[in-house]
Formats: C-alpha cells, structure tokens, sequence
C-alpha cells in the first residue's frame, strides 16, 4: 500500500513537471469527512495536480488516502407469536483503506462577488482493502426465536481489490490572496467491478466532504 501511494504522488509530480510553464496549474491539498452508504463515518485526505485549459474549465488527476471501519447489513427473520423481533444489524466487513487515482474535469457553473461554484466528473482505478466476516443466527432454544444475528471474527478474510471508480462532485472556492484559494467540495462515488457486490449497491457507494486549499503556481 506504502508503494502505491508513492507511486500515485510520483505520477502527479511527473504530470505537474511535464506541462509546467504551458498553461495555468495549480497544486490541491483537502482533507475531511468520509461517508459511506450503511457504514461508519470515516476520513480522507486528497492531493489534486489541477491543469486550467481556460478560466472556465481544467483538467485534473488526484490521489488520497481513504478509511473507514464497518459496513452494516440488516437481516430479516419471519415473524411469529414468539418470535417478534424480526429485523436485526450486524456488520460483515471492517477496517476499509482506500487508496484511489483518478483524472477528471472541472467546469465553473456560476461566478459572484463570494465566491465561484463549479460541477466535476472523474474516472479511474481504486486500490481497496478490508476484512470480511461470516455471519452466524444465535438461537435461544428454550424460547424457540432468534435472539441475533452476528458477526464471526474467526471466519476473517483480507480482501483486496482493483477497482475501476466513477465520480462526480460541486463545490465552492472563494479567492484568499493572490495565488490561493479556499475549497468546500462535496464528492459521490461508485465502484463499477468489485466480486463482492453490485456497483451501484449500498456498499459501492460513497461520498465525502472535503475543506482545503488550492495552490496557484
């Protein structure tokens, strides 16, 4: 994982080097508040070369570091004169790292005296580990119902992931000084090809609102 980050901070300094002096870049730097669908809240940090192909629209690839821990599940057990709680939660997977690399274009959608807003699409490939769990019914056979579903941490498996990522975001920034910016953006993801559930289902999907500065060179 060490590796991958290097490598995905040596392609944006090559991309940064290579197109240096041509037309207007700048270095992002944003960090903030993870949100997958039916998981626990997690953190991320962003770092984004940005390339301005004019004053309304850039180019940009980015990398990062994503975690967050469980994914919950809801099971459903048939109701009955005894057994009268029906729905229950447990989780099936933990300890989520991310590590994405992604290109992606930017456009300015309305410009004021506070500040400017623009809408961002991207693409790319995600690197993502976890544990997963097998889940077990605990039974009370003296009352005849199902007391709980839960998690067996001894059925742990590591899985690891290549992931082809889609995503879109809005924002705001608002000019600090001559060569800096501030930037609220919110982000949606998905996962197009994970073996473990569907792209668009609750454990594909994820966003997350990030704070930052954005560096004009």
């Amino acid at each position: 994982m060490k590796q991958l980050i290097i490598a995905s901070c040596i392609i944006l300094v090559i991309v940064s080097a290579s197109v240096a002096g041509q037309n207007k870049s700048s270095i992002q730097l944003s960090g903030g508040l993870l949100l997958p669908e039916s998981s626990s809240n997690g953190v991320n940090v962003s770092l984004q070369y940005n390339y301005y192909l004019n004053d309304d629209f850039l180019f940009y690839v980015n990398t990062g570091y994503l975690s967050w821990d469980r994914f919950y599940v809801h099971f459903n057990q048939e109701w009955s004169a005894k057994q009268k709680q029906t729905r229950f939660r447990t989780y099936t997977s933990d300890t989520h790292t991310m590590i994405p690399l992604n290109v992606g274009g930017r456009l300015e959608v309305r410009t004021n005296e506070l500040f400017n807003s623009f809408v961002s699409f991207e693409a790319g490939y995600s690197f993502l580990t976890y544990n997963s769990f097998n889940v077990y019914k605990e039974y009370d056979s003296s009352e005849e119902v199902v007391t709980a579903f839960k998690t067996d941490r001894s059925s742990k498996k590591e899985i690891e992931e290549n992931l082809i990522s889609i995503g879109a975001g809005l924002g705001i920034y608002r000019q600090m000084a001559d060569n800096l910016e501030l930037i609220l953006q919110y982000r949606l993801y998905s996962h197009l090809n994970s073996e473990y559930y569907d792209a668009f289902s609750s454990h594909a999907i994820f966003s997350s609102v990030n704070l930052g500065v954005n560096y004009l060179l």
